[in-house]
């Protein structure tokens, strides 16, 4: 087993897979294997492997181990091109998952921020920023930095990746209008109009930016591009003072789309916006979300 795992490692290493990916799939092969073993009473081999251990498996983590579908498909995923790479090692001739299906789940929309959430964060960015602004320490001028950062991210509805990527030569920012070049995923560019809030936090920290050699927008107190962990941890730490947990960049990206659905923009409009390749990404925002299931749950109970 270990000479295949090896074999399987450098095969999507030589195919370019990423690191993250390449890391998943060998976890799920390690797992499987040892599930296998103990299944079966021998090693795992390609030549052994059948569809039934597959959807054996499947029900395994499904029915026993209670896993969500998510968790589920990914396993599988990784087993699939396992199976894939032993068809074109010549190790074995049928690709045995190549009828095993994932698991189908209800899809509901992503996670954000309700109104009452939106005010507490809106309140405590806006009493920081007073208070902030009141002193003249290297201090005030990071934190004020960071506030603009969770504007920026609530009302222009960036990837945290996209956010670092801004330089100055990116944002223009008039008195009536402003627009941020953005460039995006899959190398895929846009341009993004900066409403009235987002303009006036951007503007002010421009005022205040430090004066380094990086033409990141947003750098750090070392005068560099700011990492994505680093953005992570100061959106979740302001999300604390406003007391919403786990508040993430993502979870303000989903904001800003719900609330231009909320506000009647066409599907279309929010899929520029944000971004989106395709308009069927930007569908779940018009999807209920758990607390709205749940809402709609309690309303069947007898008053």
């Amino acid at each position: 087993m270990q000479t295949d795992f090896d074999s399987f490692k450098q095969w999507l290493t030589d195919h370019d897979y990423a690191d993250l990916t390449t890391q998943s799939y060998l976890g799920s092969l390690k797992l499987f294997a040892t599930w296998f073993e103990k299944e079966n009473g021998e090693e795992l081999s390609p030549s052994k492997l059948t569809p039934t251990d597959l959807r054996n498996y499947r029900e395994h983590l499904s029915r026993k181990q209670h896993r969500a579908p998510a968790t589920v498909n990914r396993q599988l995923a990784g087993l699939g091109t396992y199976c894939k790479w032993a068809v074109k090692e010549h190790l074995i001739e049928a690709n045995p998952s190549a009828n095993i299906h994932g698991l189908s789940k209800t899809r509901l929309a992503p996670h954000w921020l309700e109104r009452k959430q939106r005010f507490a964060l809106q309140r405590v960015i806006e009493r920081e920023w007073q208070q902030t602004s009141q002193m003249s320490t290297r201090r005030s001028v990071w934190r004020r930095r960071d506030l603009c950062i969770v504007m920026s991210l609530l009302h222009l509805g960036l990837r945290v990746a996209e956010l670092t990527g801004i330089t100055l030569p990116d944002i223009t920012l008039g008195e009536r209008s402003g627009k941020l070049e953005v460039h995006g995923k899959g190398a895929r560019e846009r341009t993004l109009p900066i409403n009235v809030e987002a303009r006036k936090y951007l503007r002010e920290w421009l005022d205040i930016r430090p004066d380094v050699s990086s033409e990141s927008l947003f750098v750090s107190q070392l005068g560099e591009t700011l990492t994505t962990r680093s953005v992570q941890r100061l959106v979740a730490d302001i999300g604390h003072l406003a007391k919403i947990a786990e508040l993430t960049p993502h979870v303000l990206r989903h904001t800003f789309a719900k609330k231009l659905a909320e506000n009647k923009v066409s599907i279309d409009r929010i899929a520029t916006l944000l971004g989106h390749s395709s308009v069927d990404t930007t569908r779940i925002y018009v999807l209920p979300s758990l607390n709205d299931l749940a809402q709609d749950v309690e309303g069947l109970v007898d008053q």
